[in-house]
């Protein structure tokens, strides 16, 4: 499985550089708190920064960033089970929004 590692080290060869890696943290808030102290920058997703994001911190969306598949996994018939479906539709609907730059609030 590809991580967000892999297609950051894949994004900068494409552009012709090497970043110079010191350390690697899984953890969003450690991370925050590293680049908070000035020790170094980082590439998040939106889901990490949807809890908290530092107080000294300010973030902005890559322009041409690469594309994120999400996956349901569920067993086939699940996916009649009323709830699921819509559940399903709900993230359908928040992906299209995000893909069109519209904030996916909620349906009405």
């Amino acid at each position: 499985m590809e991580s967000f590692r892999d297609r950051f080290m894949a994004a900068c060869t494409s552009l012709g550089f090497a970043p110079r890696i010191r350390a690697t943290v899984d953890d969003h808030l450690v991370i925050q708190a590293l680049v908070a102290a000035g020790l170094g920058i980082s590439l998040m997703s939106e889901l990490g920064l949807a809890a908290y994001v530092h107080p000294e911190l300010t973030y902005r969306p890559l322009r041409d960033g690469p594309l994120r598949r999400t996956y349901a996994l569920l067993w086939p018939e699940m996916a009649s089970v009323q709830a699921v479906a819509a559940v399903l539709g709900e993230i359908r609907r928040a992906a299209r929004a995000t893909q069109t730059g519209i904030a996916a609030g909620p349906a009405g």
